[in-house]
């Protein structure tokens, strides 16, 4: 035989895509060749793959008299990467004739070959994984053969047809139906998690960067944090340096509810260091999956935020897809950065826009935003002086333009605390886990219930809205905050008809931007 036909697959932006790889050798002088927009680290493999074919007992292409020509399917479709080099050398020792088509109990025509391999033979792990498994368990194909390394991560899909291999023997002989390989971890059940002592274990350890109970004071910012949490509103916390934004805003990821098992495989699909995390977090046993929370350094360039660049990848505003991104030192952030946080924040995505085509990318996060109120940070402080005059303290607030303020529901000023209250015994405050319990009930009213407006609500409503010449966009959030201040307060989630009083309004028009 002088053709083969395998199939592997690759990531393109945050999709992945079913790449055919066709073999074919025919007479003449010695020349390998990979067509089908190949990158560098694809046209690099043909020196892996000899190698590795070499040293894994076969007659390497440069040992031979042929012409060899790989070809990677769709054409246009630009290939990236070194996941193709497993499905290349077994595809180029089928059309060789070392190895079958097919056996009596096996075609390959069924499979997908995803792996690295290194001179002597060995299969690396690839980056991103789940993508890559997900789009194949999609396609219909039976056996998804990948690196032995990746195992544990691709099982947190729960998909049935993976194969892990370690080495191209492995993977030979799988193919020749000597030998059968078998997982080691249950198909279905995610790995077992690491066991840590409770009195070593850190909140990062549990996906909690701030547990509620290490907060001394601030009762109305706690109280903002998990209205925005149950409700996902966007929210900004604004006051003197050292008085405590930046602990508030870690503390929201440990009252966030878990990630449902899709929305997980989600978000590891767009960021692969989160399933690493999810795979070494303590909590997994119990199926608690918690969202990530990114936080961008205020130097962070445009793309780095946003996203972009010449081969579009996604910023960190996609990275936290289904979680949190915090903006610490808002308004020390690139006018430019600024701006472009409108759309993600309204729409919950992501344009990029070029010649050919745009490239849409999830930005469905919680937004959190934290800045002193003027350029010295001691404005509002009871502990040291401002010093910036009125023309510096107006220039500073007008980096914040009023669409982008429009954008965030909750604004909380976060005074300094005293230090008596520093000295509270934590084990009196309430903890995260029993503020995420009411996070929890109270998403599930706003999913079901039926919200009754009272005539004086809606009365002082409008009023309101009148005299504070509010936009029709602060408006709406006025209203949603009320609904979800209104779910908070319902202890039966499963009374459906929730009515919105005039203290839950008037609690949501508190916590309006007052810049």
């Amino acid at each position: 035989m002088h053709f083969s036909k395998l199939y592997s697959a690759q990531t393109n932006a945050l999709n992945a895509s079913i790449i055919s790889v066709e073999v074919d050798i025919s007479r003449g002088l010695h020349h390998f060749s990979i067509v089908g927009l190949p990158d560098k680290a694809v046209e690099e493999s043909r020196d892996r793959i000899s190698s590795a074919i070499k040293n894994s007992g076969f007659k390497p292409p440069k040992q031979e008299n042929h012409k060899v020509v790989v070809s990677l399917a769709p054409a246009h479709l630009k290939k990236e990467g070194p996941a193709f080099d497993l499905s290349i050398a077994l595809g180029y020792l089928i059309a060789r004739g070392d190895l079958p088509s097919k056996t009596s109990s096996y075609d390959h025509k069924t499979s997908l070959f995803l792996g690295e391999l290194t001179l002597d033979g060995k299969i690396r792990p690839l980056e991103n994984i789940i993508p890559l498994v997900i789009a194949a368990h999609q396609a219909g194909f039976e056996k998804i053969i990948l690196p032995k390394e990746n195992e544990k991560e691709a099982r947190l899909t729960n998909i049935e047809e993976i194969i892990p291999v370690e080495s191209l023997n492995e993977a030979i002989n799988f193919i020749q139906g000597i030998k059968n390989i078998q997982s080691q971890t249950t198909t279905g059940e995610l790995p077992k998690p690491k066991t840590i002592p409770t009195s070593k274990a850190k909140p990062s350890d549990f996906g909690v960067l701030v547990d509620f109970s290490d907060i001394a004071g601030h009762p109305q910012a706690k109280r903002a944090l998990e209205i925005a949490a149950a409700g996902r509103h966007h929210i900004i916390l604004y006051g003197p340096a050292g008085s405590g934004k930046s602990m508030l805003a870690k503390s929201l990821s440990g009252i966030m509810p878990s990630l449902s098992h899709s929305e997980m495989l989600e978000v590891a699909s767009i960021d692969p260091s989160y399933a690493k995390n999810i795979l070494n977090f303590a909590l997994v046993s119990k199926k608690y999956y918690p969202p990530p929370f990114k936080s961008p350094h205020h130097t962070s360039s445009y793309t780095a935020v946003i996203g972009g660049g010449p081969t579009p990848r996604a910023g960190e505003i996609t990275r936290a897809h289904r979680g949190i991104i915090f903006f610490d030192e808002l308004m020390e952030f690139d006018r430019r950065t600024l701006e472009s946080l409108r759309q993600p924040l309204q729409e919950k995505q992501v344009v990029i826009a070029r010649t050919k085509e745009s490239i849409i990318f999830p930005a469905d996060c919680l937004a959190v935003a934290a800045f002193n109120p003027c350029p010295c940070g001691n404005r509002g402080s009871t502990r040291q002086d401002c010093t910036c005059d009125a023309r510096q303290i107006n220039l500073y607030k007008n980096k914040l333009s009023k669409p982008l303020q429009d954008r965030f529901d909750l604004w909380i000023e976060v005074t300094t605390v005293d230090y008596e209250l520093l000295e509270t015994n934590k084990s009196s405050l309430e903890k995260s886990i029993d503020v995420r319990q009411r996070v929890e009930n109270a998403r599930e009213i706003l999913k079901n219930a039926v919200f009754i407006w009272l005539k004086e609500s809606k009365a002082v409503l409008k009023k309101a809205a009148q005299e504070l010449n509010i936009s029709a966009r602060g408006y709406e959030k006025i209203k949603r905050v009320a609904e979800t201040i209104s779910a908070l307060d319902q202890r039966n989630k499963k009374d459906l008809k929730c009515e919105i009083e005039t203290k839950h309004v008037l609690e949501a028009l508190g916590y309006r931007c007052n810049l």
